[in-house]
């Protein structure tokens, strides 16, 4: 493959990562807000959304394009199908994320007081399964699956 096809495929690879770090953060803000009750915070994730959405695109055009220009085959076609699929995923997270912000604002007048015992944990996993799996992709290693297995799923 040319020196063209690699330094698109890095700044895909870059892009993806960015994405995951901007859905990562509207995952946590969300939550933050609907836990504290933070109106503002919630409006931002929400305002957040319309980016995340247009870089989503943005991912899948190039991902389109390279495929089309290069015609990667093997271990680079395996690896721009991988991102395809993350970034797909992680829209669909964003997506929650700006529905839990949602759920706090409609909540804003009457907070949720007491929540039920094992949100706290569940809401540790998730990050921590994002996290990692950014990590993963970012280390390109086996971490995802260990990890993944790890945890049961």
């Amino acid at each position: 493959m040319s020196e063209h096809f690699f330094r698109e495929l890095t700044e895909l690879k870059a892009k993806l990562i960015d994405l995951g770090r901007r859905v990562t953060t509207q995952l946590e803000d969300s939550i933050s807000s609907l836990l504290t009750n933070d109106y503002a915070l919630a409006q931002k994730v929400i305002e957040r959304e319309t980016e995340v959405d247009q870089q989503e695109i943005k991912i899948e055009e190039e991902c389109l394009k390279i495929i089309a220009l290069y015609q990667p085959v093997s271990r680079d076609l395996r690896l721009i199908a991988a991102i395809l699929k993350a970034n797909n995923d992680l829209e669909r997270i964003a997506d929650h994320a700006v529905n839990i912000a949602q759920i706090m604002l409609a909540l804003h007048d009457n907070p949720i007081k007491n929540f039920p015992p094992h949100l706290g944990e569940m809401i540790q996993k998730v990050t921590e399964i994002c996290h990692r799996g950014l990590q993963a992709f970012i280390d390109r290693r086996k971490r995802l699956k260990t990890f993944l297995e790890k945890i049961g799923l």
